[in-house]
């Protein structure tokens, strides 16, 4: 929901501006700067789930595998990091709709409706089939049983509010390295 159906939808735009300089270089600098947030955002929680922040967090948990007592993360770390990603893609979603049209903010809110829906769906296990499909093997095995506290839900709200400026000092960043060529 996040790349496949923004960039099937936004290739369709029409778009009668001439190429004008590097084309390649032009778009590795447009998609970059939502790459590295997105892989900031997420190296954020990866970090926090190595210090003593992981255990606070609910991230890593004691297993006792053969006798013997181990650290392991939890689904709550999957499902952070799954949920990171959505949403900070979501943000970045949102910078490349800019300038918003009627199709680009249709699109935007279309895609964020489908995330919550889809969401909401795998969270209260609604027995949704296709086929040999479930949805509940969608994201990660045991989603409906995996339940979010509070520091997870603050967590995610730091992480997005955080991609919004990160990204836009990206972009500056990468635009000088491609100027616009009249």
């Amino acid at each position: 929901l996040i790349s496949a159906l923004p960039s099937f939808v936004l290739s369709l735009q029409p778009n009668t501006a001439r190429v004008k300089g590097k084309f390649i270089p032009y778009v590795v600098s447009r998609a970059l700067p939502g790459a590295f947030t997105m892989a900031i955002c997420l190296l954020s929680v990866f970090i926090i789930s190595k210090t003593d922040l992981g255990w606070s967090f609910g991230f890593l948990e004691e297993v006792v595998v053969d006798g013997e007592t181990k650290i392991a993360t939890t689904n709550i770390y999957s499902a952070t990091l799954v949920l990171t990603l959505t949403f900070t893609g979501l943000v970045m979603l949102y910078r490349i709709c800019q300038p918003f049209n009627s199709v680009r903010a249709a699109l935007f809110l279309s895609v964020a409706v489908l995330i919550v829906v889809c969401l909401v769906v795998l969270h209260f296990d609604i027995p949704l089939k296709l086929g040999t499909f479930e949805w509940k093997n969608l994201v990660i095995d045991n989603w409906p049983n995996i339940e979010l506290q509070l520091p997870q839900y603050l967590l995610l709200i730091i992480l997005v509010q955080a991609a919004i400026p990160i990204s836009a000092v990206l972009i500056r960043f990468f635009d000088m390295f491609n100027p616009a060529e009249d």
